[in-house]
């Protein structure tokens, strides 16, 4: 599975604006247990959980310009900031997921089913980010053999 989230933050009472785009793929193993004890009429709740590995990438930036007022110095010495807040950061992360859902038959092999799932990743090693974490609304169907 990948994501993507692009952000732009101004700097109030500034002329800058920093920018970023976040880029994880997940490969996850999952566990989905269907709650036969609770099935009504086709529909059957179920439940899972999964762990795997996330490829994340962290890419940041800024534009800006420098009023003409600020002091030479002061306006490199912000640039020079702002270029270290700059760049790209890759990570490899342990990824983890909860979901929960309904499924209803079509037929004896086939349903189709909506689910919630919650992904979370361990705390990230290169960057000031406790973890990355997600919020999927899916819709899926599924054929047996």
């Amino acid at each position: 599975m990948a994501q993507h989230k692009a952000f732009d933050l101004p700097i109030p009472s500034t002329d800058i604006r920093l920018s970023g785009d976040t880029q994880i793929f997940t490969l996850m193993g999952n566990v989905f247990y269907d709650i036969e004890q609770l099935s009504f009429n086709h529909f059957t709740p179920f439940v899972g959980v999964g762990i795997g590995y996330a490829a994340t990438n962290f890419t940041k930036g800024y534009n800006a310009s420098i009023d003409p007022s600020v002091p030479p110095l002061e306006g490199q010495l912000i640039l020079s900031i702002l270029d270290a807040l700059g760049g790209s950061v890759n990570d490899n992360l342990f990824a983890y997921q909860g979901t929960v859902g309904l499924s209803y038959d079509i037929k004896a092999n086939a349903s189709v089913d909506l689910s919630y799932r919650y992904l979370r990743t361990s705390p990230a090693k290169n960057i000031n980010i406790i973890a990355y974490q997600a919020n999927l609304v899916r819709l899926g169907f599924t054929y047996r053999f």
